[in-house]
């Protein structure tokens, strides 16, 4: 019956993880446009990634708590501000590079 209903925990991390490919890629293409701040995507990965774990650990039935939050939660309550403070100091500091010049640097063979 619905008592032993479990949360397919997989299939939502799924649907949201291809949501949020979607929007990064949209992010990094209107980056991408003018130039792209080095770090910015990564933070805001790290950010969202982080917040998606920690609203999906909610649903499992995990063993462990500390102050009502899993040992997972708290793994992921530390690793938003950290994705924050990444995407805004690259934000705040404009640390840009050319994309052209990153793809040149790619492929040019240095001796």
């Amino acid at each position: 019956g619905f008592a032993e209903f479990r949360h397919p925990i997989g299939a939502y991390s799924s649907v949201l993880f291809m949501i949020l490919y979607g929007v990064m890629s949209h992010i990094r293409v209107k980056f991408e446009q003018n130039r792209m701040p080095y770090g910015v995507v990564f933070g805001m990965s790290l950010t969202f990634v982080s917040l998606i774990l920690f609203l999906l650990a909610f649903l499992k039935e995990d063993s462990v708590y500390l102050w009502h939050l899993s040992i997972n939660q708290w793994v992921f309550l530390a690793v938003f501000p950290i994705g924050l403070v990444i995407t805004f100091l690259r934000l705040k500091r404009g640390m840009v590079i050319p994309i052209p010049m990153v793809v040149k640097n790619l492929f040019i063979r240095r001796t």
